[in-house]
């Protein structure tokens, strides 16, 4: 009876060191199951609120891992101010209809290196909404084991950010000329910038640069289709938005 009992109680531990396999990092913290982030920040470019977490293998096995977001639309409060949620890996930031990431594998206590984020695009015109916020549960999974998964509670909270939201303004538009889409942009600093254009499946079709603070460039031979442009700025995506070509 002893013995049986030593090996349920392996077992649980095993099951329990399995289950904390996949994890986000916040800020250096690994984050248990439930925790809560608060995000008050808005991007470089004043229209977006993004998280960027790592996420871990903190086992010593290769695991294959999907990265899902499920927005929790009965707890937001003007939610029509702020656009819906976009996920991006790296510089790909697929369509607002994508809620969970391509499958992915990380080496044993490997951290992600490809920059996953997802963000919240901000509507220019919210003046008087200063109690908005949009709240969403991140899922991390081991897609051999089920039940290993880590879930976190993320709130972009307008409320609290500290940005002047009557005086934001698009720094870029990207619209449809003939056959071609154009970018026309204005910035008020130096930084490397640019825009990458993504298909509806997530892979990149442009990339072109912004070599000057303001001006207007084309982005050429784009079938007809969805798109999401992305501004990328010193390495970091910074704003995303879906263009439909005619």
């Amino acid at each position: 009876m002893k013995k049986v009992l030593l090996l349920a109680m392996a077992t649980v531990a095993f099951m329990s060191v399995q289950a904390q396999s996949v994890r986000f990092v916040n800020d250096g913290v690994v984050l248990e199951n439930d925790a809560n982030v608060l995000i008050t920040e808005m991007g470089v470019s004043g229209f977006s609120m993004d998280w960027y977490p790592v996420i871990k293998n903190t086992s010593d096995k290769s695991v294959e891992v999907i990265v899902s977001v499920d927005v929790n639309q009965e707890s937001n409060k003007h939610a029509d101010m702020m656009d819906a949620l976009t996920m991006c890996d790296a510089q790909n930031c697929f369509p607002a209809t994508v809620s969970e990431l391509p499958a992915f594998t990380l080496a044993p206590g490997e951290e992600t290196t490809h920059n996953f984020h997802a963000q919240f695009q901000v509507m220019s015109k919210f003046s008087g909404y200063n109690d908005a916020y949009i709240e969403a549960i991140y899922y991390i999974m081991n897609t051999q084991d089920e039940e290993d998964f880590t879930y976190v509670n993320v709130t972009f909270d307008l409320a609290k950010s500290a940005v002047d939201k009557t005086q934001m303004s698009s720094e870029v538009k990207v619209f449809q000329r003939g056959e071609n889409l154009i970018c026309n942009y204005n910035f008020d600093t130096e930084a490397n910038r640019n825009i990458v254009v993504s298909n509806i499946v997530g892979a990149t079709v442009a990339n072109v640069a912004l070599n000057s603070n303001c001006g207007e460039v084309a982005i050429n031979n784009l079938t007809k289709g969805v798109y999401v442009y992305t501004l990328v700025e010193n390495g970091r995506n910074v704003q995303s938005r879906k263009i439909v070509v005619r």
